[in-house]
């Protein structure tokens, strides 16, 4: 199976630069890792149009009015979609090379060099190769749908040194980047404000304090998702949102994301009820159980508004991080290998009950250009 094949490539590429650069071998390091980027940028680049369920609209449909539009100034108002880096680059890629797959290419490359980059940043800490294997198995797929979404999601992980070593300034910049690929990533200023309250200035005080934080922000998130309609009439009868935001209440969810959830709640229990080893083991623990437990909440936005579930993106993008360490909840290597691989079977099993037989994002049976 063709994705299967790309993911194990890639990651293999990535185990070698990250092995090598021990060895600090820039050369070979630069080598293999623009290998473990390329491997699946080039299967993203190669796909068909079909692939996808969003690419017609948001992708073909933009490209198109790209091709025939005389500057990118007459080309801005044509288009549905208002964020002005991503317009700048299908519309830079219709003039350059006048060709889909060319954008799709780009696009998809730019998604993996900012995952990449967000890894390797931080590959002391996190295994790289086991990180890229976690991005593959549950957000690889969904890239080739939600193209922009995926995008700024992967610019916000390309930030998250930044936000660990605490230069939040230097964090926000990938937020405001990344906003200008697609508006929501604008969430993405939550992540400094939830680490500055549990790793800022309060880090040092009592544990019993910094549960009672914990408690107040997983509150706070229930108590948002639950009556996010209601949240969403008052600033819309206030003017901060568009009366448009009560579409996506107008229509049954989604999907109610029960394997998701299931996927999502066994992590949160692994890491509450190994708690004593993980918060010594694993790194940046308090923040990334935040965003785990975060991350699970979040996703019940689908039970309640349409596509509401996206917004939950961000917050399992970030808890990669954490899925990428959950076998340090032991100390034992036998045990921690044993861990490790039941994690990958269980995402791979994920993979194959979401994408090949569920059929989300219509990214399986694999077609390519050459198909079309």
């Amino acid at each position: 199976m063709i994705y299967i094949g790309v993911f194990l490539s890639s990651t293999l590429c990535a185990y070698l630069a990250q092995k090598i650069s021990i060895k600090k071998n820039k050369g070979l390091v630069l080598f293999f890792s623009l290998l473990s980027i390329l491997i699946p940028s080039i299967l993203g680049g190669m796909r068909s149009v079909r692939i996808g369920t969003d690419i017609t609209y948001y992708v073909l449909n933009n490209f198109q009015v790209a091709l025939h539009a005389s500057s990118f100034k007459e080309y801005l108002p044509l288009i549905y979609a208002k964020e002005p880096l991503y317009l700048f680059i299908v519309y830079s890629c219709a003039k350059l090379f006048g060709n889909i797959n060319a954008l799709l290419f780009v696009i998809e490359c730019l998604t993996m060099s900012c995952v990449y980059i967000g890894g390797w940043k931080l590959r002391k800490q996190i295994p790289l190769p086991l990180f890229l294997l976690t991005y593959f198995f549950i957000y690889y797929n969904d890239s080739y749908n939600t193209v922009r979404q995926h995008l700024a999601m992967a610019i916000i992980v390309m930030g998250f040194a930044d936000l660990y070593n605490k230069k939040y300034k230097r964090y926000l910049i990938n937020v405001v980047v990344a906003s200008l690929i697609h508006t929501s990533a604008i969430i993405g200023i939550i992540f400094i404000l939830i680490h500055w309250y549990v790793c800022g200035p309060y880090e040092k005080r009592k544990k019993k304090k910094l549960k009672i934080r914990e408690w107040i922000l997983m509150i706070s998130a229930f108590v948002l998702v639950v009556g996010i309609r209601f949240w969403c009439t008052i600033l819309i009868k206030i003017g901060i949102l568009s009366t448009r935001y009560l579409y996506y209440f107008n229509h049954g969810s989604v999907s109610n994301n029960t394997l998701d959830t299931l996927l999502y709640s066994f992590e949160v229990v692994l890491i509450f009820l190994f708690s004593t080893k993980a918060r010594k083991n694993i790194f940046q623990y308090e923040f990334l159980k935040i965003i785990a437990v975060f991350n699970l909440i979040f996703l019940q936005l689908a039970r309640f508004m349409n596509y509401g579930h996206r917004l939950s993106l961000y917050f399992g993008i970030i808890n990669l991080l954490m899925l990428a360490q959950i076998d340090r909840i032991s100390n034992k290597k036998n045990e921690r290998h044993i861990i490790v691989c039941g994690m990958i079977l269980v995402m791979a099993i994920y993979w194959i009950y979401v994408y090949c037989i569920g059929g989300m994002s219509q990214t399986f049976p694999y077609v390519s250009y050459f198909n079309d």
